[in-house]
């Protein structure tokens, strides 16, 4: 396997900028236009815009702590952040399938249940993560979490 070249690295940070730049452009676009043209206090709308915001977040952090090379903190807090709001969007759309099941194939009421949706979406990515961090930091410390590139 040959070693990256510095062009082959500037390429590859210029994507990165790029690709982050337009998808979170993407995302603020989905987010303006759910709370514009739908109405937020609908069970799905919140869902959606939950699932849209989450991954949202994480890339933000990414875009915020990708130069955090020389501190450690910095680069731990922005990979756990990352590590938790992505594990966010994936509880969201958990939710989501489980909000159309009920929706769709049972044409049951939901809504009274979003205060659990929201607390399991938003609880449970921070106790796993809680979890990574806390063995991560027993077994080999918390360097597990950062790199030096």
């Amino acid at each position: 396997m040959s070693p990256i070249t510095k062009t082959d690295e500037k390429i590859l940070t210029t994507l990165t900028y790029v690709g982050l730049t337009l998808s979170i452009i993407g995302i603020i676009l989905t987010i303006i236009s759910y709370a514009l043209f739908t109405e937020v206090r609908q069970p799905l709308s919140q869902v959606r815009l939950s699932l849209a915001a989450s991954p949202g977040t994480g890339q933000i952090i990414f875009l915020a702590g990708i130069n955090a090379k020389g501190d450690e903190g910095v680069c731990v807090a922005a990979a756990a952040l990352m590590l938790y709001f992505l594990m966010a969007a994936f509880c969201w759309m958990l939710i989501e399938g489980i909000f159309l099941y009920f929706f769709v194939v049972k044409v049951y009421n939901i809504n009274g249940r979003m205060v659990i949706y929201h607390f399991f979406s938003w609880s449970f990515p921070a106790f796993m993560v809680s979890i990574s961090l806390i063995i991560a930091s027993a077994k080999d410390g918390i360097h597990s979490f950062f790199s030096e590139k």
